[in-house]
């Protein structure tokens, strides 16, 4: 039930190279500083959710001396 529809960029060539066209991506990122900040931002987020994650239960077990149950706790308030 969904119409068909044409390509919108017919003639677009996807980069095999990902060292590339990343460092491009980051080059027109960086152009606009809106988009720029943006994208710090959201990066922060993920790292310092990917540091918390990693480090949580071994903070919990050793630390604090909890168990299982105080983790769970830890990451539904994360």
């Amino acid at each position: 039930m969904i119409p068909r529809t044409g390509e919108k960029a017919p003639g677009l060539r996807i980069n095999p190279n990902v060292f590339g066209s990343t460092y491009g991506l980051l080059r027109s990122l960086s152009s606009e500083k809106r988009l720029w900040n943006g994208t710090l931002v959201v990066s922060w987020f993920w790292l310092v959710g990917a540091v918390v994650l990693a480090l949580l239960p071994t903070l919990i077990r050793d630390r604090i001396g909890g168990d299982e149950n105080l983790y769970i706790g830890c990451m539904t308030l994360f």
